[in-house]
Protein backbone atom coordinates (compact mmCIF):
# COMPACT_ATOMS: atom_id res chain seq x y z
CA UNK A 1 0.00 0.00 0.00
CA UNK A 2 1.15 3.38 -1.33
CA UNK A 3 0.05 6.41 1.30
CA UNK A 4 1.54 9.77 -0.33
CA UNK A 5 3.58 9.18 -3.55
CA UNK A 6 3.67 6.69 -6.09
CA UNK A 7 6.80 7.54 -8.63
CA UNK A 8 8.14 5.26 -11.46
CA UNK A 9 10.67 7.52 -13.14
CA UNK A 10 14.14 6.98 -14.93
CA UNK A 11 14.05 3.22 -15.51
CA UNK A 12 15.45 2.71 -19.05
CA UNK A 13 14.33 -0.71 -19.20
CA UNK A 14 10.98 -0.69 -18.01
CA UNK A 15 8.71 -1.78 -20.30
CA UNK A 16 5.41 -2.50 -18.20
CA UNK A 17 3.75 -1.49 -15.02
CA UNK A 18 1.14 -3.34 -11.98
CA UNK A 19 0.17 -0.12 -10.10
CA UNK A 20 0.38 -1.36 -6.44
CA UNK A 21 -2.01 -0.88 -4.10
CA UNK A 22 -2.80 3.11 -4.05
CA UNK A 23 -4.38 5.33 -1.84
CA UNK A 24 -7.02 8.50 -2.72
CA UNK A 25 -4.96 11.60 -2.81
CA UNK A 26 -1.53 10.34 -3.51
CA UNK A 27 1.04 12.35 -5.85
CA UNK A 28 1.84 9.88 -8.93
CA UNK A 29 4.39 10.00 -11.25
CA UNK A 30 5.42 8.29 -14.24
CA UNK A 31 8.47 9.77 -16.18
CA UNK A 32 11.32 8.96 -18.02
CA UNK A 33 10.55 5.27 -18.98
CA UNK A 34 11.52 5.32 -22.88
CA UNK A 35 10.59 1.60 -23.17
CA UNK A 36 7.18 1.60 -20.91
CA UNK A 37 4.56 0.36 -23.31
CA UNK A 38 1.59 -0.87 -20.83
CA UNK A 39 0.33 -0.02 -17.94
CA UNK A 40 -2.16 -2.21 -16.68
CA UNK A 41 -5.42 -0.90 -15.36
CA UNK A 42 -6.11 -0.13 -11.46
CA UNK A 43 -9.76 1.04 -10.72
CA UNK A 44 -9.29 1.65 -6.64
CA UNK A 45 -8.23 5.39 -7.39
CA UNK A 46 -10.68 8.55 -7.95
CA UNK A 47 -8.74 11.17 -6.83
CA UNK A 48 -4.83 11.63 -7.28
CA UNK A 49 -3.42 15.16 -5.98
CA UNK A 50 -0.89 15.64 -8.20
CA UNK A 51 -0.32 13.51 -11.93
CA UNK A 52 3.25 13.76 -13.26
CA UNK A 53 3.67 11.63 -17.15
CA UNK A 54 6.35 12.45 -19.06
CA UNK A 55 9.35 11.23 -21.21
CA UNK A 56 7.06 8.23 -22.03
CA UNK A 57 7.43 8.09 -25.41
CA UNK A 58 5.20 4.75 -26.32
CA UNK A 59 2.30 5.20 -24.15
CA UNK A 60 -0.41 6.06 -26.70
CA UNK A 61 -3.20 5.98 -24.33
CA UNK A 62 -4.27 7.49 -20.76
CA UNK A 63 -6.75 4.66 -19.76
CA UNK A 64 -5.33 2.71 -16.45
CA UNK A 65 -7.29 4.78 -14.28
CA UNK A 66 -10.92 3.98 -15.40
CA UNK A 67 -12.64 5.91 -12.55
CA UNK A 68 -10.43 9.38 -11.91
CA UNK A 69 -12.86 11.96 -11.11
CA UNK A 70 -10.23 14.83 -9.34
CA UNK A 71 -6.95 15.81 -9.70
CA UNK A 72 -6.95 18.37 -6.53
CA UNK A 73 -3.50 19.98 -7.34
CA UNK A 74 -1.71 20.03 -11.05
CA UNK A 75 -1.81 17.33 -13.85
CA UNK A 76 1.14 17.36 -16.00
CA UNK A 77 2.26 15.69 -19.19
CA UNK A 78 5.00 16.58 -21.03
CA UNK A 79 7.18 15.31 -24.08
CA UNK A 80 4.73 12.27 -24.69
CA UNK A 81 5.70 11.92 -28.25
CA UNK A 82 3.10 8.73 -28.95
CA UNK A 83 0.16 10.00 -26.89
CA UNK A 84 -2.96 10.27 -28.96
CA UNK A 85 -5.71 11.31 -26.57
CA UNK A 86 -6.52 12.37 -22.79
CA UNK A 87 -10.34 11.26 -23.00
CA UNK A 88 -9.93 11.20 -19.35
CA UNK A 89 -9.95 14.55 -18.89
CA UNK A 90 -13.62 14.74 -19.84
CA UNK A 91 -14.50 13.17 -17.04
CA UNK A 92 -12.37 15.09 -14.30
CA UNK A 93 -14.56 17.48 -12.25
CA UNK A 94 -11.93 18.57 -9.63
CA UNK A 95 -8.47 19.78 -10.76
CA UNK A 96 -6.46 23.02 -9.86
CA UNK A 97 -3.81 23.44 -13.11
CA UNK A 98 -3.42 21.61 -16.57
CA UNK A 99 -0.60 21.77 -18.34
CA UNK A 100 -0.23 19.66 -21.48
CA UNK A 101 3.19 20.45 -24.26
CA UNK A 102 5.27 18.70 -26.63
CA UNK A 103 2.89 16.03 -27.05
CA UNK A 104 3.22 15.81 -30.62
CA UNK A 105 0.65 13.29 -31.94
CA UNK A 106 -2.25 14.32 -29.42
CA UNK A 107 -5.25 15.28 -31.98
CA UNK A 108 -7.83 17.08 -29.19
CA UNK A 109 -8.29 17.78 -25.82
CA UNK A 110 -11.86 18.25 -24.23
CA UNK A 111 -12.67 19.20 -20.85
CA UNK A 112 -15.48 18.77 -18.64
CA UNK A 113 -18.14 21.19 -18.43
CA UNK A 114 -18.48 20.73 -14.81
CA UNK A 115 -14.83 21.37 -13.93
CA UNK A 116 -14.75 22.89 -10.62
CA UNK A 117 -11.70 24.99 -9.01
CA UNK A 118 -9.57 25.00 -12.10
CA UNK A 119 -7.24 28.08 -11.89
CA UNK A 120 -4.48 27.51 -14.68
CA UNK A 121 -4.27 25.57 -17.87
CA UNK A 122 -1.11 25.57 -20.47
CA UNK A 123 -1.49 23.72 -23.62
CA UNK A 124 1.68 24.77 -25.59
CA UNK A 125 3.84 23.39 -28.43
CA UNK A 126 1.54 20.42 -29.06
CA UNK A 127 2.24 19.86 -33.31
CA UNK A 128 -1.02 18.10 -34.27
CA UNK A 129 -3.22 19.70 -31.87
CA UNK A 130 -6.09 21.25 -33.95
CA UNK A 131 -8.83 21.94 -30.74
CA UNK A 132 -9.15 22.59 -27.33
CA UNK A 133 -13.41 22.88 -25.78
CA UNK A 134 -14.86 22.59 -22.62
CA UNK A 135 -15.45 23.32 -19.25
CA UNK A 136 -17.39 26.36 -20.69
CA UNK A 137 -20.69 26.24 -17.76
CA UNK A 138 -19.20 27.36 -14.40
CA UNK A 139 -18.14 30.99 -13.76
CA UNK A 140 -14.23 30.13 -12.52
CA UNK A 141 -12.05 32.91 -11.21
CA UNK A 142 -8.43 31.25 -13.56
CA UNK A 143 -4.85 32.90 -13.22
CA UNK A 144 -3.46 31.86 -16.27
CA UNK A 145 -4.30 30.86 -19.88
CA UNK A 146 -1.67 30.10 -21.61
CA UNK A 147 -2.29 28.50 -25.35
CA UNK A 148 0.74 28.48 -26.92
CA UNK A 149 2.90 27.42 -30.13
CA UNK A 150 0.28 24.93 -30.80
CA UNK A 151 0.63 25.64 -34.67
CA UNK A 152 -2.30 23.22 -36.24
CA UNK A 153 -4.62 24.60 -33.52
CA UNK A 154 -8.03 25.89 -35.31
CA UNK A 155 -10.46 25.47 -32.79
CA UNK A 156 -10.62 26.69 -29.30
CA UNK A 157 -14.00 26.96 -27.50
CA UNK A 158 -13.21 27.55 -23.40
CA UNK A 159 -14.05 29.18 -20.65
CA UNK A 160 -17.54 30.70 -22.28
CA UNK A 161 -18.68 31.73 -18.85
CA UNK A 162 -15.38 32.89 -17.16
CA UNK A 163 -15.13 36.65 -16.42
CA UNK A 164 -12.37 37.60 -14.68
CA UNK A 165 -8.55 35.90 -15.71
CA UNK A 166 -5.29 36.87 -14.31
CA UNK A 167 -3.39 36.42 -17.66
CA UNK A 168 -4.18 35.28 -20.62
CA UNK A 169 -1.43 34.31 -23.27
CA UNK A 170 -2.90 33.43 -26.85
CA UNK A 171 -0.56 32.90 -28.94
CA UNK A 172 1.40 31.19 -32.28
CA UNK A 173 -1.39 29.01 -33.12
CA UNK A 174 -4.14 28.35 -36.35
CA UNK A 175 -7.31 29.99 -35.13
CA UNK A 176 -9.28 32.10 -37.51
CA UNK A 177 -10.90 33.37 -34.27
CA UNK A 178 -11.14 33.57 -30.43
CA UNK A 179 -15.01 33.98 -30.20
CA UNK A 180 -15.34 32.16 -26.55
CA UNK A 181 -14.48 34.90 -24.43
CA UNK A 182 -17.38 36.52 -25.02
CA UNK A 183 -18.39 36.67 -21.25
CA UNK A 184 -14.63 37.80 -20.18
CA UNK A 185 -14.64 41.57 -18.21
CA UNK A 186 -11.72 41.84 -16.46
CA UNK A 187 -8.18 40.66 -17.40
CA UNK A 188 -5.88 41.51 -13.65
CA UNK A 189 -2.30 41.25 -15.09
CA UNK A 190 -0.94 41.18 -18.67
CA UNK A 191 -3.32 39.94 -22.75
CA UNK A 192 -1.39 38.95 -25.40
CA UNK A 193 -2.60 37.68 -28.74
CA UNK A 194 0.13 37.70 -30.96
CA UNK A 195 1.85 35.85 -34.29
CA UNK A 196 -1.80 33.59 -35.05
CA UNK A 197 -0.96 34.21 -38.32
CA UNK A 198 -4.53 33.22 -39.70
CA UNK A 199 -6.39 35.07 -37.07
CA UNK A 200 -9.03 37.09 -39.50
CA UNK A 201 -10.73 39.01 -37.05
CA UNK A 202 -10.87 40.54 -32.84
CA UNK A 203 -14.37 39.08 -32.33
CA UNK A 204 -15.28 37.79 -28.78
CA UNK A 205 -13.37 40.58 -26.15
CA UNK A 206 -16.69 42.63 -26.68
CA UNK A 207 -17.29 42.98 -23.22
CA UNK A 208 -14.24 43.11 -21.82
CA UNK A 209 -13.45 46.32 -19.29
CA UNK A 210 -10.32 46.46 -17.87
CA UNK A 211 -6.67 45.22 -18.49
CA UNK A 212 -4.29 45.51 -15.28
CA UNK A 213 -1.07 45.34 -17.51
CA UNK A 214 -0.42 45.25 -20.76
CA UNK A 215 -2.61 44.48 -23.91
CA UNK A 216 -0.55 42.98 -26.96
CA UNK A 217 -1.81 42.38 -30.53
CA UNK A 218 0.90 42.11 -32.40
CA UNK A 219 1.72 40.01 -35.82
CA UNK A 220 -1.76 38.92 -36.12
CA UNK A 221 -0.85 39.45 -39.89
CA UNK A 222 -4.47 38.37 -41.75
CA UNK A 223 -6.86 40.51 -39.34
CA UNK A 224 -8.99 42.59 -41.99
CA UNK A 225 -10.93 44.69 -38.96
CA UNK A 226 -10.28 46.49 -35.83
CA UNK A 227 -13.39 46.99 -34.11
CA UNK A 228 -13.81 44.98 -31.16
CA UNK A 229 -13.04 45.97 -28.06
CA UNK A 230 -15.90 48.63 -27.87
CA UNK A 231 -16.36 47.97 -23.52
CA UNK A 232 -12.58 48.62 -22.64
CA UNK A 233 -12.30 51.14 -20.29
CA UNK A 234 -8.75 50.92 -18.76
CA UNK A 235 -5.37 49.67 -19.81
CA UNK A 236 -3.01 50.05 -16.73
CA UNK A 237 -0.07 49.19 -19.05
CA UNK A 238 0.85 49.36 -22.27
CA UNK A 239 -1.44 49.03 -25.62
CA UNK A 240 0.45 47.46 -28.21
CA UNK A 241 -0.67 47.20 -31.90
CA UNK A 242 2.12 45.74 -34.51
CA UNK A 243 2.10 43.85 -37.23
CA UNK A 244 -1.76 43.83 -38.82
CA UNK A 245 -0.74 43.71 -42.74
CA UNK A 246 -4.48 43.74 -43.69
CA UNK A 247 -6.12 46.85 -41.48
CA UNK A 248 -6.96 49.90 -42.99
CA UNK A 249 -8.56 51.19 -40.06
CA UNK A 250 -8.43 51.08 -36.18
CA UNK A 251 -11.59 51.88 -34.50
CA UNK A 252 -13.41 49.96 -31.49
CA UNK A 253 -12.09 51.39 -28.59
CA UNK A 254 -15.06 53.72 -28.18
CA UNK A 255 -14.85 53.63 -24.50
CA UNK A 256 -11.17 53.35 -23.61
CA UNK A 257 -10.30 56.14 -20.90
CA UNK A 258 -6.78 55.72 -20.25
CA UNK A 259 -3.38 53.80 -20.79
CA UNK A 260 -0.92 53.70 -17.90
CA UNK A 261 1.94 53.16 -20.01
CA UNK A 262 2.87 53.49 -23.43
CA UNK A 263 0.22 53.72 -26.79
CA UNK A 264 2.49 51.81 -29.80
CA UNK A 265 1.25 51.25 -33.04
CA UNK A 266 3.71 50.48 -35.53
CA UNK A 267 4.80 48.09 -38.32
CA UNK A 268 0.88 48.22 -40.25
CA UNK A 269 1.76 48.56 -43.24
CA UNK A 270 -1.83 49.04 -44.92
CA UNK A 271 -3.24 51.08 -42.08
CA UNK A 272 -4.59 54.94 -43.24
CA UNK A 273 -6.74 55.66 -40.31
CA UNK A 274 -6.45 56.02 -36.60
CA UNK A 275 -9.61 56.65 -35.44
CA UNK A 276 -12.01 56.19 -32.90
CA UNK A 277 -10.51 56.90 -29.49
CA UNK A 278 -12.99 59.35 -28.38
CA UNK A 279 -12.50 59.37 -24.96
CA UNK A 280 -9.00 58.62 -24.40
CA UNK A 281 -7.84 61.38 -21.97
CA UNK A 282 -4.41 60.05 -20.41
CA UNK A 283 -1.47 58.12 -21.95
CA UNK A 284 1.07 57.41 -19.23
CA UNK A 285 4.28 57.55 -21.01
CA UNK A 286 4.74 57.21 -25.06
CA UNK A 287 2.67 57.82 -27.73
CA UNK A 288 4.64 56.32 -30.40
CA UNK A 289 3.27 55.68 -34.23
CA UNK A 290 5.60 54.25 -37.08
CA UNK A 291 6.26 52.51 -40.33
CA UNK A 292 2.37 52.63 -41.03
CA UNK A 293 0.83 54.55 -43.82
CA UNK A 294 -1.54 56.88 -42.58
CA UNK A 295 -2.35 58.95 -44.86
CA UNK A 296 -5.68 60.46 -43.97
CA UNK A 297 -6.23 60.88 -40.15
CA UNK A 298 -4.86 60.30 -36.16
CA UNK A 299 -7.37 61.07 -34.21
CA UNK A 300 -7.16 61.49 -30.44
CA UNK A 301 -9.74 64.65 -30.13
CA UNK A 302 -9.45 64.01 -25.96
CA UNK A 303 -6.62 63.27 -25.28
CA UNK A 304 -5.25 65.85 -22.78
CA UNK A 305 -2.28 64.22 -21.40
CA UNK A 306 1.07 62.54 -22.54
CA UNK A 307 3.82 61.52 -19.58
CA UNK A 308 6.53 61.22 -21.36
CA UNK A 309 6.70 61.70 -25.32
CA UNK A 310 5.03 61.83 -28.71
CA UNK A 311 6.60 60.34 -31.45
CA UNK A 312 5.98 60.08 -35.22
CA UNK A 313 7.63 57.82 -37.30
CA UNK A 314 7.64 56.54 -41.07
CA UNK A 315 4.16 57.83 -41.97
CA UNK A 316 2.62 59.12 -44.79
CA UNK A 317 0.10 62.12 -42.74
CA UNK A 318 -1.45 64.55 -43.92
CA UNK A 319 -3.86 65.74 -41.49
CA UNK A 320 -2.90 65.30 -38.00
CA UNK A 321 -5.86 66.01 -35.17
Amino acid sequence: SVKNRCNFGDNKNLKSIQLPSLNNGIDLAIKNNPKLKLIYKFDKISTLRHFHFENNSLISEINFLPKLKEVTEFLYFNNCDKLLNVKFLENITNIKSISISKCKKLLSIILSNNIKNLESINISQNEELTSIVGCNVLKLDIQNVNILANKKLNELNIFNSVENINNLNISGNSLSKVSCFQNLKNISNNFDLTDNRKLITYDGFENLISVGKHLRLEYNTEVTEFNNFKKLKYINGALNISGHYKIDSINGFDSLLYIGNNLMITDNHELLRIGNFPQLKEIGSTLFISHCDVSNEATFLNLHKIGKDFSLHSLNLKENH
